[in-house]
């Protein structure tokens, strides 16, 4: 899909839901849901040339660790983004805050064994 027909299926969503909305809105959480998932797909499935040369050009340098985690750093922050943003369209605020909590703790787990290594190799710089 190009970024035109993307940006489309964005306000033809956005108009059912409103429209929706004004005749009872019992549906609304599950429109907002399908319309999110088929977004997030479009998304990875734009992304993905994007990732492939990066992992490509990490692994060529000798760095296919810090591509695995860069990638995986990358999946938990949009993950989390998308579903603060759905909890925050559902009326769930709190739920939403939780979940990016969660997400910047799974980020900092992730980014321990890059630490180690930055420090390593400091610590190799400074004592030869």
């Amino acid at each position: 899909m190009t970024l035109y027909q993307i940006v489309g299926f964005s306000v033809l969503s956005a108009m059912l839901v409103c429209l929706m909305k004004e005749t009872g809105g019992k549906y609304v959480p599950a429109l907002l849901a399908c319309a999110g998932g088929v977004l997030l797909l479009l998304f990875l499935r734009r992304l993905s040339p994007v990732a492939q040369t990066l992992r490509e050009y990490l692994a060529a340098q000798g760095m296919e660790e810090v591509s695995g985690t860069l990638m995986k750093g990358l999946a938990v922050g949009y993950l989390t983004q998308v579903g603060g943003d759905v909890c925050r369209d559902l009326g769930a605020e709190r739920v939403a805050t939780g979940l990016e909590l969660c997400g910047r703790a799974e980020l900092l787990v992730l980014s321990l064994p890059l630490l180690a290594e930055l420090l390593r190799t400091a610590l190799s710089l400074v004592n030869p």
